[in-house]
């Protein structure tokens, strides 16, 4: 009857409303970032290819950014007060990165906006999809991290922070987005070790001295398990008297070949992979 096709014709309506509505969340689940509302790291990269798809004679920047003393705030503040501060971060980036766009994309189109999204922990991401200058790419890294030097209050609490940056520019650095990531965490750990506050390009030297790295850590584990490690001691004498006192034991590395290597070329990469101790013994 015409009451029955109307039931039913309610009834398949709730049902496709409830089905979007699951749709929608799912979807949020697997692209948004629940803490700052922002982007996630599937959704970046994936913008990041669609951006790719459409340069034709612009530049695509893709930017990681490491918040500084975050951990210290998060640990003295609480996870709960730690994730406020990540909203507020998100927010002061996301409101730099499109001023930024007004200001340095002459291009600038508002279907394409510059993208900040949450990469993980203190980590975040900035994608710019389009630049006719390759230049305007440091002018518009340092508005967006010098909006983190200015303080940030979360719960009365006023927060000095900081950021730093490595960036990769496409096409040159790299032609799909897993390259372009991988570029630019490069040039993130190069910032890293300039300083604090600071930004640094990808180039090719970055990408040997990663490999030689690599290198030289796993040879470093094979040596430790060689035992290839050994000491050279350096006498300690009493001027007084003009006699051996005592030694210091240097570490040297005496590779298979017959060559010794100097600490200074290793101490610091064993230190970081954990065998600092294996070679004190």
């Amino acid at each position: 009857t015409g009451d029955e096709i109307e039931t039913l014709g309610w009834a398949l309506n709730r049902m496709l409303r409830r089905i979007d509505s699951s749709m929608n969340r799912i979807q949020r689940l697997a692209f948004v970032d629940p803490v700052t509302e922002l982007p996630n790291r599937e959704r970046f990269m994936r913008e990041t290819e669609a951006a790719l798809a459409r340069l034709k004679d612009e530049v695509a920047v893709v930017a990681l950014i490491d918040i500084e003393r975050f951990r210290s705030i998060n640990e003295s503040l609480g996870p709960h007060r730690g994730d406020e501060a990540l909203a507020a971060i998100g927010e002061r980036l996301a409101f730099a990165a499109r001023a930024a766009d007004k200001v340095l994309r002459a291009n600038f189109d508002q279907d394409a906006p510059s993208v900040i999204a949450r990469l993980g922990a203190d980590e975040f991401g900035l994608l710019i999809p389009s630049l006719t200058e390759k230049t305007h790419a440091a002018k518009f890294i340092q508005l967006v991290i010098a909006s983190m030097r200015q303080p940030l209050l979360v719960a009365g609490h006023t927060l000095t922070l900081g950021a730093g940056a490595g960036v990769a520019i496409a096409p040159g650095d790299g032609e799909t987005a897993q390259d372009l990531f991988k570029h630019a965490d490069l040039a993130l750990k190069e910032a890293k070790r300039s300083g604090t506050g600071r930004a640094r390009f990808f180039t090719r030297a970055m990408n040997s001295a990663a490999q030689d790295r690599l290198k030289l850590e796993t040879e470093l584990r094979v040596a430790a398990d060689r035992g290839e490690f050994i000491a050279f001691y350096q006498p300690k004498v009493e001027l007084k008297t003009n006699k051996i006192v005592g030694v210091e034991a240097l570490a040297r590395w005496c590779k298979p070949s017959g060559e010794i290597i100097a600490p200074g070329r290793f101490i610091e990469t064993a230190e970081e992979i954990g065998l600092i101790g294996m070679i004190g013994e």
